[in-house]
């Protein structure tokens, strides 16, 4: 007979939140969170396929845990997390999703700088400028850094993520999103990849983001 702690209780919600957390924080943490021992974390963790994972190398190698931190607090106060939808087309069977990171601001010299460490880490940002006009209602124009690559989405989260404090929620769903794309490339898309859409859209809704990945 299999040892009592293999038998620990869980809920559908913990199980989903395990999915999220558990390549990125720490045992101690999960087990405080879920009130289990490391024993039987990690034996759910067998169980569900789980593996811990790192900061990808490009990124541990080319930008500093200040520089994550730095990025990881723009990204808290001036950054979108979304999955767009794109518009079906007569040749296309379905909608296509993609995830979009962005971050917009005045500051020009500040989104060049956040570009070029983008680009050390071998990444591909675009960077796009929302001039004044008497519908935004700005001063000045606004500067836009983003990613529109699944690949470079997943990529970057990965590593900011573990940083991030008022987001973190909307990078795992988009995390978990972009992995699931992944293994799941060229094919119709999920009913879990369509529910995790939702999941964001209905964070961003709470924050009072745009949804729309199309829309500055």
């Amino acid at each position: 007979m299999p040892p009592r702690w293999r038998w620990a209780k869980w809920t559908v919600e913990n199980l989903e939140y395990l999915r999220d957390c558990y390549p990125y924080e720490s045992n101690k943490a999960l087990c405080t969170a879920f009130n289990v021992t490391d024993k039987q974390l990690r034996y759910q963790a067998w169980r569900l396929g789980l593996t811990k994972r790192y900061f990808i190398s490009k990124f541990q190698n080319r930008l500093t845990e200040s520089q994550l931190s730095y990025l990881a607090g723009l990204i808290d106060g001036e950054g979108l997390i979304t999955i767009g939808r794109g518009k079906k087309t007569p040749n296309s069977k379905w909608a296509r999703y993609r995830a979009v990171f962005r971050i917009g601001m005045t500051d020009l010299p500040t989104i060049l700088e956040m570009k070029s460490w983008l680009e050390s880490c071998g990444l591909s940002p675009l960077l796009r400028t929302s001039p004044v006009n008497g519908i935004n209602r700005r001063k000045r124009d606004c500067h836009y850094v983003e990613l529109q690559r699944n690949d470079e989405v997943l990529d970057f989260l990965e590593s900011v993520q573990p940083f991030l404090k008022g987001k973190k929620e909307l990078a795992r769903a988009v995390i978990r999103f972009c992995s699931i794309r992944k293994e799941n490339k060229h094919r119709t898309y999920r009913a879990d990849e369509i529910e995790l859409y939702e999941k964001v859209g209905g964070l961003l809704l709470k924050k009072g983001r745009i949804r729309e990945a199309g829309q500055p």
